[in-house]
Order: C-alpha cells, then sequence, then structure tokens
C-alpha cells in the first residue's frame, strides 16, 4: 500500500522537534510533527530549567515561566555555597505548557501537528513511517522525504538508521516528586551533593506552588536505587517532609554524544542524539540549538532534492561551530576525568568539580550584572 508523502516528518514534539518543525516551516515547507502523548511534554522528567535568555529569546509568556532564578545553593554534605546575582539567570517552568508552547510556534508558522500518536518505522530505505492513534487505534503510513527523530535517548534510529544514542551501561537515569507547596523564598534552586552515593546528585527547583525535587545518577555506582535514595532525602529534610505527592516520574539521561547525527534520509536531535550537559543532565539548550540547525539543513536538502547521508552532515558540521558544542565538549572532558578516578575518590572529586562548575557561573553573572547597570554608572 502506497501512503500518503510528506516532505518531512519530525518524531517528538520535544524542543527540539518543535524547534526543527518551525524552522523547516519559515522556510516554507509543512513538516509533520508526531507527538506520542496528549499534549506535548505531558510525560516528561526534566526538571523544567534554563537560561533566563530564552525567556526573552522564545518570547515565553509569564504563564509558562513559574519562577525567575537568581541564586544557586550548593550543599555539599551539608555545607552551603551560594552563587548568583541580582537578575536572574534562570528560569524554571513545567514542561507541558512550555513544550506546548514551542510546538504552537511550530504550527503558528506553518507545521501540521499530531499528537497522541505513536510513531514507528515500517521500512528504512524508503523512509516509510507508520503512525497509530492512541486514543482512536486508526492507523496510517507515511512516506517522508526526510525523517527527524527528536524521541529522546532511546531513539527509534538507533535500531533503524544505526544513528543516535544507544543506552548502555553508562546511561543515566533521572527520578523526580512534585510536592505540593511554595518552597524558600522562590527565587533560589538548590543542587544537593551527598558523598556517600556515588555519581549522583538532588535537585530542588522551585515552582508556583510546588517545589520539584529529583536525583539524577548512574544505577552502576553501588548504594540504594534511586527511588530510595530520593525518598530518605525528602524526609531527612524539614522543608520536605509530610507534603503532599503532586506527580512522580523518570527517564533515561543521555550518556554520550552520538557517534553519527545522519543517515540517509535521517537525522537525530537533542536528547536523541545524546546532546545533554554531561555533569548536570541539562538539554534544553542543547536541544534548541540542534533542532533549529537540523530543521534548516533538513529544508534545504528537500529544496535542492538531495537528502543522501553527505548533504545532510551539514547539519552535524553547523552543529560543531556553535557554542553549544564546545561547551559540551568542555564538560565531556571534565566528566570522563571524574569517571576516570577510583570508584571510592568519586563522589569527593565531583563534589570539587561542581563547585568550581557553579564558581564559574558566578563570575559570569556578576560580570553580566556590571555589563548590563555600566551605562547607569
Amino acid at each position: 500500500m502506497r501512503g500518503e508523502r510528506r516532505e518531512i516528518v519530525i518524531i517528538g514534539a520535544g524542543p527540539a522537534g518543535s524547534a526543527a518543525a518551525r524552522e523547516a516551516a519559515r522556510a516554507g515547507l509543512c513538516p509533520l510533527l508526531v507527538e506520542k502523548d496528549a499534549c506535548p511534554g505531558a510525560t516528561n522528567a526534566c526538571g523544567g530549567f534554563a537560561a533566563a535568555v530564552y525567556r526573552r529569546r522564545l518570547e515565553l509568556p509569564d504563564q509558562v515561566v513559574e519562577r525567575e532564578i537568581r541564586r544557586t545553593r550548593l550543599l555539599i554534605d551539608g555545607t552551603p555555597l551560594e552563587y548568583g546575582g541580582r537578575r536572574a539567570h534562570y528560569i524554571s517552568f513545567r514542561r507541558a505548557p512550555f513544550d506546548s508552547y514551542l510546538a504552537q510556534r511550530a504550527v503558528d508558522a506553518g507545521a501540521e501537528l499530531v499528537t497522541a500518536t505513536r510513531a514507528s518505522v515500517l521500512d528504512a530505505a524508503s523512509r516509510r513511517i507508520g503512525l497509530r492513534n492512541l486514543a482512536t487505534g486508526a492507523e496510517r503510513e507515511i512516506e517522508a522525504g526526510i525523517v527527524l527523530f527528536a524521541d529522546g535517548p532511546s531513539t527509534l534510529a538507533a535500531e533503524t538508521y544505526g544513528i543516535g544514542h544507544r543506552p548502555g551501561p553508562r546511561t543515566r537515569h533521572a527520578i523526580f516528586i512534585e510536592l505540593e507547596g511554595d518552597w524558600g523564598d522562590g527565587s533560589t534552586c538548590e543542587l544537593v551533593l551527598d558523598t556517600r552515593y556515588t555519581k549522583s546528585y538532588f535537585w530542588l527547583f522551585p515552582k508556583r506552588g510546588c517545589v520539584w525535587v529529583g536525583v539524577g545518577g548512574s544505577l552502576t555506582g553501588g548504594g540504594p536505587p534511586l527511588r530510595s535514595r530520593l525518598a530518605e532525602f525528602i524526609e531527612g529534610r524539614e522543608d520536605l517532609r509530610g507534603r503532599r505527592i503532586m506527580r512522580q516520574g523518570g527517564g533515561l539521561v543521555p550518556s554520550d554524544m552520538a557517534r553519527a547525527f545522519v543517515a540517509e534520509g535521517a537525522m537525530v536531535l537533542g536528547d536523541a542524539a545524546g546532546l545533554v550537559n554531561p555533569m548536570t543532565g541539562g538539554g534544553i539548550a542543547f536541544a534548541l540549538a540542534s533542532g533549529e540547525i537540523a530543521g534548516r539543513v533538513a529544508a534545504k536538502a528537500i529544496q535542492v532534492g538531495c537528502v543522501s547521508a553527505e548533504r545532510l552532515r551539514e547539519y552535524p558540521r553547523r552543529f560543531r561551530r556553535t557554542p553549544h558544542y564546545w561547551w559540551f565538549m568542555l564538560m565531556a572532558s571534565l566528566r570522563r576525568r571524574l569517571d576516570g578516578r577510583p570508584l571510592a575518590e568519586q563522589p569527593v572529586a565531583y563534589a570539587r568539580a561542581l563547585r568550581r562548575y557553579l564558581a564559574f557561573f558566578h563570575h559570569v553573572h556578576a560580570l553580566v550584572d556590571f555589563a548590563l547597570d555600566f551605562p547607569r554608572r
């Protein structure tokens, strides 16, 4: 059976997929954006935290931004260190409103969004994609000019095209619990490192009317399971103990950048390409950057009528020229140095590295504040 023909199909309507769809639509195409959830971001396990610059760059409305974060508190075995500036340098948000807003921007630009729909690759060579509506069971087939995979760290592209991130022993996990009630002053986030636990840390991100508490780390470092660590952590905090659980979840965090980003007629973006900060697991900035570049390259390939792997390699070449790539490589180098230490030394070494990491940003924030205030002096 011959399927419906579409120039670009994007699997996953997270930040990477929506950014790619918007750029392709702005180039005059009508990409099909496919999302498995009823609304984009509904089941995402990300903490919902990004640099404040994205509020202006993405024109985020007030109802999407939950809190403006001015300070970061680092607790290492109970010893506090605080970093930050007078201005908000980070924002927190819930992923469902954030992802839905980005997807709507893509639709407004000319993309088509289908939700509650699971995608599968029926034939990689002809790029035949099967779509099944999870609510009605209705099925359809699409023949795509290019398929962009923005479907997370367990991407379909790994098995079907041999590209993208593959979960393995080094893959990390993240678990979060959303607790009811405001927390702290609403403008401070907290990172907590307990050196009893190897290769893991806790975070607290304030939102409106709740606080997101999570733990991220490796399952191979010994000690109790992550879920048990998180429950013990919450029970040991007077400011968290006894709060009602509003929501909880978890997911995989990519461990390494993918070896290959493209194949003939296929590309991987964001988490599917292993693009998250190797130290913290944050991936919003990498998702947006990779999605925008991939969307432009895919649109150009369709317009010139060539979707070969060589043509699509323009995407990783452009990405490697961005500050995001060099920041990733710096953090990856630091992570490899930490992982190369004996297991017993890693918690203390990681604490020292995280302290330097935050101190660096503290100085950057101070310089930004000074530069912004300078014209008034």
